[in-house]
């Protein structure tokens, strides 16, 4: 029995923010990195060796976005930024990433800038990082084929 071919594409990837299309992504397998804020659970051993394992409630993540230097929302990002920096903090701003192919990733209404790029400025074009905070980040349910049995 031939075996499968599984395919991946980053063709595939849709993101939005505030329901603007992302263009301009950067190079390479971490153009969008989404991490949990927190583990999801932590053990607690006593000296008998019975244990207590806590599950934390905390469902928001932490979105790594890099872009090209002269991607169109940078200058978005930039004025979400510079709002929030002079106060004007508001309810924050939706943020949407979807795998077409299989519908893996997740959304969340209410998302603040942690911090803006650095920024460098030479002989060639750099990333601009942007790391952005996600509450109550809901991910999508993935579309595949489990193995018999799993």
């Amino acid at each position: 029995m031939p075996g499968k071919t599984y395919v991946y594409s980053f063709a595939n990837l849709q993101m939005t923010i505030n329901g603007l299309s992302v263009e301009g992504f950067w190079e390479g397998d971490d153009a969008v990195t989404i991490t949990p804020n927190s583990d999801n659970a932590t053990p607690l051993v006593g000296v008998d060796g019975d244990a207590t394992v806590s599950y934390s409630t905390d469902d928001a993540v932490r979105i790594v976005l890099r872009l090209k230097a002269d991607s169109p929302m940078n200058s978005i990002l930039e004025r979400y930024y510079r709002r929030a920096r002079a106060g004007n903090f508001g309810s924050g701003f939706p943020v949407s990433v979807r795998n077409t192919g299989n519908g893996e990733g997740g959304s969340a209404a209410e998302c603040h800038i942690i911090r803006a790029p650095e920024r460098q400025f030479g002989l060639n074009a750099t990333q601009r990082e942007w790391e952005i905070f996600g509450n109550a980040w809901a991910w999508n349910e993935i579309r595949y084929e489990a193995p018999a049995g799993v």
